[in-house]
């Protein structure tokens, strides 16, 4: 049975455990990220930064795979107070 959240190490060989269908936590050289991943969208954030000696690194994005208004983004990311 999947689980709707799950945990994923990045290790120098790729990707170790079984992604979450809704969200999986990914601890790699940067920290510790969250990755939604669906369809529409794809985004591994940095939650956590700080260093993990012996993982790969992950780079964050988002990768919208849909078209979704200019606005609704601006709003999201303003929302976050980054």
């Amino acid at each position: 049975m999947k689980k709707v959240v799950n945990y994923l190490t990045n290790l120098l060989t790729g990707l170790e455990g079984e992604p979450g269908i809704a969200y999986s936590y990914i601890l790699a050289k940067g920290g510790l990220y969250l990755r939604a991943k669906n369809e529409k969208l794809s985004s591994p954030v940095n939650i956590a930064d700080v260093e993990v000696r012996g993982l790969a690194p992950i780079s964050e994005s988002i990768d919208l795979n849909s078209p979704v208004r200019y606005r609704v983004i601006c709003s999201s990311w303003q929302s976050l107070n980054l």
